[in-house]
């Protein structure tokens, strides 16, 4: 992993200073157009073809079409170390109230046929930017280093798996096996100009579930002649919050969310089905994987308490990607923190806690044998309005809220930098003091 030494060479660290300041003008004008040009999962064809065009202007050699529209352009730079740097381009079904003046109003059409608002609340716009502003800095830099650089544009990581689609889709035969894999996130609760880095589990284990709930439909005025799939989803709802409680290790991480319900047409009717849509949380594989098979059986079991046959139990499907914990291998986020603290001052490098959210990013380094991976937090929030949030004065919107949005000015050429020297840091240089 490069060498031993902690920090890099203060004449590296200012060329790579002066080259992101110096493009930090051109980067600013392509985070307003993405942000301003959002596209859901499975659908950034227009993102993934501005990525292409970004890396193919720096001499990158660029593959497209990568699980979906995935992107990854190949920095080469001969024998040592190659690393994935990794940004995802997707972005959420939301109307942005944000009030920026580079606000999205776009809108597509959603899986479900639904037309929805589309925005960038999580961050992706902001990802991508640093991915392109980190390839143009390493770019200009290639005299001082060895070794081989994957700029990945992803898709899909809200809510496809975008990950795990462009590794089974030939990436790695294509541009070759990482020796590690990098990615950052913004976060809200970090102040803008500052990272968070920690070792070990960071975001959850997910696994969603959709259960079609049914019984036999009705008229209202004679609910004894029908089995009401309204109140066995009623009892489902709970009875699936005891899972967690009295089945999972107190000491174990697990979480169960009933996000939607939909049944039933008119209030005298007693409809045929209910629907609801489940997400399933855990620090481990294994707790997750106890979940799943738990709520499968309590679903079971109310179907049965109701005196349903085997044919009207619920059905349960799997509509999304499951994703696997995330987890910063210690040793590499040793050697970037370090970096980064030297980059940055230490104030400016803090320990972020494990998150209850979930990313794919992980599915990158699930190979044999696995690659090393680290994700870090870009901090988003302006330090002052942090301190006022914090005091209960203002609230900040979190990521997936309409109104997020990271502090660019402060948040972007930190993105760029800390993302150009955590590649700097695993490859092969004469310029590591």
């Amino acid at each position: 992993m490069g060498n031993d030494r902690a920090g890099l060479d203060p004449g590296l660290k200012k060329q790579l200073a002066e080259l992101v300041d110096a493009d930090i003008a051109r980067l600013t004008t392509l985070y307003q157009h993405l942000h301003a040009h959002p596209e859901l999962s499975g659908q950034e064809a227009r993102t993934a073809a501005r990525m292409a065009r970004e890396m193919e202007r720096l001499g990158l050699t660029v593959h497209t079409g990568l699980g979906g529209h995935g992107v990854a352009g190949v920095l080469d730079n001969g024998p040592g170390p190659c690393v994935l740097l990794r940004a995802d381009m997707d972005a959420l079904p939301l109307v942005e109230n944000t009030g920026l003046p580079f606000a999205s109003t776009e809108t597509a059409v959603d899986d479900s046929g639904r037309t929805v608002g589309v925005m960038h609340a999580c961050g992706h716009d902001m990802h991508s930017t640093c991915l392109i502003g980190a390839a143009a800095a390493l770019t200009r830099l290639r005299e001082r280093f060895c070794g081989k650089i994957i700029f990945a544009a992803q898709p899909a990581e809200e809510a496809r798996g975008g990950a795990r689609q462009m590794v089974e889709d030939g990436l790695y035969d294509i541009a070759g096996r990482p020796d590690f894999c990098i990615a950052q996130h913004v976060e809200s609760d970090v102040a803008a100009g500052c990272v968070g880095i920690a070792p070990g589990v960071r975001s959850t284990a997910s696994h969603s579930l959709d259960i079609v709930v049914r019984g036999r439909g009705g008229h209202g005025a004679s609910p004894h002649l029908a089995v009401d799939p309204i109140v066995l989803a009623a009892q489902l709802i709970l009875a699936l919050q005891t899972i967690v409680s009295r089945e999972i290790d107190p000491a174990k991480m697990g979480l169960i969310t009933v996000g939607a319900i939909h049944g039933g047409t008119k209030r005298n009717i007693i409809p045929e089905t209910v629907e609801l849509s489940v997400t399933i949380r855990a620090y481990e594989d294994e707790i997750k994987r106890q979940i799943v098979a738990a709520v499968r059986r309590v679903a079971q079991g109310v179907a049965q308490t109701a005196g349903l046959d085997k044919d009207l139990w619920p059905v349960i499907t799997v509509p999304e990607t499951p994703y696997p914990p995330l987890v910063n291998d210690p040793d590499l986020t040793a050697r970037v923190h370090d970096v980064f603290v030297d980059l940055l001052g230490d104030e400016h490098v803090t320990a972020t806690p494990a998150n209850t959210g979930s990313e794919d990013f992980g599915c990158f380094g699930l190979t044999d044998p696995p690659i090393p991976t680290l994700m870090y937090h870009l901090g988003a929030t302006d330090r002052e309005r942090l301190a006022q949030s914090q005091a209960g004065a203002i609230h900040i919107p979190p990521e997936h809220d309409p109104g997020f949005y990271p502090e660019q000015m402060q948040c972007l050429p930190t993105g760029v930098i800390t993302l150009a020297a955590a590649a700097l840091a695993v490859l092969d240089t004469d310029s590591i003091s």
